[in-house]
């Protein structure tokens, strides 16, 4: 089954769902840190992490929030305007 992480804050869900077998398409969070966090641990590949890795904290956090780093899964910021 494939489903959209609505609420996803940082990602608990989407890792119970994937360790069943279904696939997430994309997610929707409004807590920018929460989105980082969901970014870093699901969606960024070895390389990109070992690049902000590299980065002072500030840009690192601004870098992540980047649609580069969601790898071509769908995003959403506001419930309430999808």
């Amino acid at each position: 089954m494939r489903f959209i992480d609505w609420f996803a804050g940082i990602g608990g869900f989407r890792k119970g769902m994937e360790l069943a077998g279904h696939e997430c398409v994309g997610f929707c969070e409004f807590d920018k840190y929460a989105v980082m966090s969901y970014t870093a641990m699901h969606l960024c590949t070895q390389k990109q992490l070992d690049y902000l890795a590299t980065l002072p904290m500030r840009q690192r956090q601004k870098e992540i929030l980047k649609e580069e780093y969601r790898n071509g899964e769908w995003y959403a910021n506001d419930v309430r305007r999808v």
